[in-house]
């Protein structure tokens, strides 16, 4: 066999960062397009390996600043990492192998789900350094991701496989079964991250900052998504600190940071480059997932393997919180006999040992090496379950569990609902912000709004506040509209400033790319260039809306997350429920549904708002849609002065049927009517994070204008 450190580009010295080429960290183990092995030398033997693997999965934004995922937000990394575990094959003579990645919880949107994942091995990325040589360690990994409804989504991203190649042998024998590789290698490009505070140390396969050429018309399913040539990236990121109010691109690396002279950042030193590389399509445009292998061990070598073991499991054992309508998934560490799974696995309540009947798939094949458990209903609320994946379980050739592997997990608690009934529990509560995607479904918001419009705060509007003409300025630095508390909006604070009001009848329209200066000056022609960079075109650069006799309609700036300015408008009725269409009647999926948390008790949708948000586009959403900023096409609602809203109460636990909120004559009520998946309250939270996910580099752009 050839020495793989000369064909693959051994790394000597494994404790040293870098030079920001060779420093381009890829995706930890799990991911890359088979480009083919033309011209990769062929050695005279070809061994063929199987690993299993440990490692962490980051998800990045353009800026270089980790996404929490709050599903693991109590984990050691804070949900900045994601702890994540694998498989992946590779074969020594033509450098391509396969990976998978066992799913795991991805911002309360289900399970994320990588498949299709391929490896090549690239050398350096340029095959023009020494042609018809592999004189690098670079692998391009390629994959499909699948998460909340979004079917592949393409990922292609780099990795460096110095750690793995530089301890196969030199002298023509292999790898042991069972031998594991780990604390040496390379640094993971978001190593910085959060000025060091979430190190991983050295790793034989890491994500490095190479982006890919962009295969053209990408698209969910395309794959792959990224081929070479190789593109450096070449931003300076010194903004691994979270703080979305500070910028993270520099044009150059200052000496200090380099140095790590400064004393809030000793250890710390300017990056060049992102980890990852961008993805292109929905709901991640411009998002790096990074992949970074901590931990490799052998499970089988030209076909001889080690005993089967179960990698991973999800939930993992003593999880709490679980979904009642998660499937159960296990990862062994090769590949299994489908059958044997399928026979093999139970999962009961463990105090009562009730059986819980369901589906593992596949159930049939030899190629496998995740299996999933789809119970037949969706399981109790607080209670604890006993997985057990037992001795009779045999992988492809054979080989049985060597005991068996059993864990535990709870779900979780039953949902908040409201109860309206009783006149005597219904409390005053805050004034309401929901933000609704354009299918008008709710995914964030709060229940503690305050405002003050001239008459002190929540005191109603002083109508000498009213403007009547686009250019007017009347309360437009004093009116305040906030979280009382402040409560979040997905993580980041929000501000909305600039708030002026407009009396009916009349239609107002806005240059949304005027900067606050120019609209307390009157200036109503901004003309500055439009927000590109999420999509607007000039074709969207006016915001319009019409009030009617007897409305009051609003215009603000919103800032959110780095977003500055972005326009939004309501138009309110006043003294009516938001849920009934503008010509009284009763109509609840005309409106959406109003945001029940996290701020604040559950609402009652029949209550009764001074100031209420209407559909004054015609989209068939309260609200008006946004056309600049990342949530454009969405619609930010503001409620205002509610006379009273529900006492949160608990729903006994229930499995089945699934219960929805319906109102009454007495209020609200339990309804056996089937939830629509508009319904469920654990998608409301996923077109939010989508939506964040596209917002990009706004206050940017618009940095000189202000």
């Amino acid at each position: 066999m050839p020495d793989m450190g000369e064909k693959y580009g051994r790394v000597e010295s494994m404790n040293i960062r870098q030079t920001p080429k060779t420093e381009k960290k890829t995706i930890a183990a799990a991911v890359a397009l088979a480009l083919g092995a033309a011209g990769l030398p062929q050695a005279a033997h070809s061994t063929q390996y199987t690993f299993s693997w440990t490692g962490y999965f980051t998800m990045l934004t353009a800026q270089g600043n980790a996404l929490v995922n709050t599903d693991y937000s109590g984990n050691s990394w804070a949900g900045s990492r994601t702890n994540i575990t694998g498989t992946m094959t590779f074969d020594t003579a033509t450098g391509q192998g396969s990976g998978t990645v066992v799913p795991f919880y991805f911002f309360n949107g289900g399970s994320a789900i990588a498949q299709s994942i391929s490896l090549q091995a690239i050398g350096d990325g340029d095959p023009n350094t020494n042609p018809g040589v592999v004189d690098g360690t670079l692998i391009l990994a390629n994959m499909l991701f699948n998460w909340n409804g979004n079917n592949g989504i393409p990922v292609s991203i780099v990795l460096d496989g110095a750690g793995l190649f530089g301890v196969m042998p030199t002298d023509g024998s292999t790898l042991s079964v069972n031998q594991t590789i780990t604390g040496v290698g390379t640094y993971a490009a978001s190593e910085g991250l959060a000025q060091g505070a979430y190190p991983m140390g050295l790793l034989p396969v890491s994500t490095t900052t190479w982006n890919t050429t962009t295969v053209p018309g990408t698209t969910l399913g395309t794959n792959p998504s990224g081929v070479l040539p190789l593109i450096a990236d070449n931003a300076f990121v010194t903004d691994y600190d979270g703080d979305p109010t500070t910028p993270g691109y520099q044009t150059a690396c200052p000496a200090d940071m380099v140095a790590g002279t400064k004393p809030a950042q000793v250890g710390w030193q300017c990056d060049l480059g992102v980890g990852g590389s961008p993805m292109q399509t929905s709901p991640f445009p411009n998002y790096n997932a990074n992949f970074d292998i901590a931990s490799i061990t052998v499970t089988c070598v030209d076909g001889v393997c080690a005993p089967p073991g179960v990698q991973a499991t999800n939930p993992p054992g003593n999880e709490t919180n679980v979904p009642v309508g998660a499937s159960i998934t296990a990862t062994f560490t090769a590949a299994m006999d489908a059958s044997t799974v399928a026979s093999g696995f139970s999962l009961v309540e463990t105090g009562t040992g009730m059986a819980v009947p369901g589906v593992v798939t596949p159930s049939t094949g030899t190629t496998d090496t995740t299996f999933t458990f789809n119970p037949d209903t969706d399981l109790a609320y607080s209670t604890e379950y006993t997985a057990t994946l037992g001795t009779t379980i045999q992988d492809a050739v054979g080989q049985t569990l060597s005991s068996a592997h059993t864990w535990n997990f709870t779900t979780q608690a039953p949902p908040v609902a409201a109860a309206c009934a009783d006149p005597s529990v219904v409390v005053p509560l805050g004034s309401n912000f929901t933000m609704l995607t354009p299918a008008g479904i709710p995914f964030g918001g709060t229940n503690d709004i305050e405002y003050d419009f001239g008459n002190g705060i929540n005191n109603g509007i002083n109508n000498g506040f009213l403007n009547t003409a686009a250019n007017g300025t009347s309360g437009i630095t004093t009116n305040i509209l906030r979280s009382a508390a402040p409560h979040p909006f997905f993580g980041f604070p929000w501000t909305a400033h600039h708030v002026r009001l407009f009396a009916g009848p009349g239609t107002y329209t806005f240059d949304t790319t005027c900067t606050t200066t120019q609209l307390e000056a009157g200036v109503t022609a901004c003309n500055n260039p439009v927000d590109t960079e999420n999509g607007q075109t000039e074709a969207s650069r006016y915001l319009t809306m019409t009030v009617a006799a007897g409305q009051i309609g609003a215009h603000m700036l919103f800032d959110w997350n780095g977003n500055d300015n972005i326009d939004v408008v309501n138009v309110w009725n006043l003294g009516t429920p938001w849920s009934h269409a503008p010509d009284g009647a009763k109509n609840d999926p005309w409106s959406g549904a109003l945001w029940a948390g996290p701020a604040g008790l559950t609402v009652d949708p029949d209550t009764i708002y001074d100031y209420v948000s209407t559909d004054n586009d015609s989209d068939g959403n309260n609200g008006v849609a946004m056309v600049d900023g990342p949530f454009r096409g969405f619609n930010a609602n503001f409620n205002l002065g509610p006379a009273s809203s529900c006492v949160a109460s608990i729903l006994p636990p229930k499995s089945a049927p699934k219960t929805k909120l319906e109102s009454g004559a007495m209020g609200c009520t339990l309804s056996k009517s089937p939830i629509s998946p508009l319904e469920r309250g654990d998608l409301w939270l996923i077109g939010g994070f989508i939506a964040w996910l596209a917002w990009v580099r706004r206050r940017m752009q618009r940095q000189s204008l202000h």
